[in-house]
């Protein structure tokens, strides 16, 4: 069997990692509790402190809050220039929670709430998959054998390399 057509394997393999990876990064917690939870959603905590927690502010609230979540994930798997895979992930995950967005605007209030939710849960989990690796997320970046951060640019000159 062709190994590069088995993407399903490798997409389950790189989504598995990238949800486990920042479980014990303090730096992960902090950015997704206090930046996408906390900073980012100032309008539905804004709602929930001068409405309260009626049905109708709170629905347009999350359904304010969880698109621009869901497209700056979709963006970050967009861009994954080495995996295809993940980027049509990425892309079919953002037009099936449009489709939800799109759905409950059409609706009831309650339905709003509902899809409101749904749409909040589920961005929050994409958007934990799309940064999972990043590198923002390691809190110990690796050193090199000689020592120094991998990550950092070599001194000296990096052209006119001689065989």
């Amino acid at each position: 069997m062709d190994d590069s057509a088995n993407s399903l394997y490798a997409l389950k393999k790189d989504l598995g990692q990238r949800f486990r990876y920042p479980l014990r990064s303090f730096t992960f917690y902090a950015q997704l509790g206090i930046t996408v939870v906390g900073c980012g959603g100032a309008g539905i905590w804004y709602t929930i402190y001068t409405d309260g927690l009626r049905v109708q502010s709170l629905a347009a609230a999350l359904l304010t809050y969880f698109p621009p979540l869901v497209a700056a994930s979709t963006v970050d798997f967009i861009q994954e220039k080495q995996k295809p895979y993940l980027r049509m992930f990425g892309f079919s995950v953002g037009v099936a929670l449009a489709g939800i967005f799109l759905f409950a605007v059409c609706h009831s209030p309650e339905l709003k709430l509902s899809c409101g939710l749904i749409g909040t849960l589920c961005s929050l989990i994409f958007w934990w998959l799309a940064n999972g690796e990043k590198d923002w997320v390691k809190d110990n970046p690796a050193n090199a054998a000689t020592g120094g951060n991998v990550q950092d640019p070599l001194l000296g000159e990096e052209t006119d390399w001689k065989k």
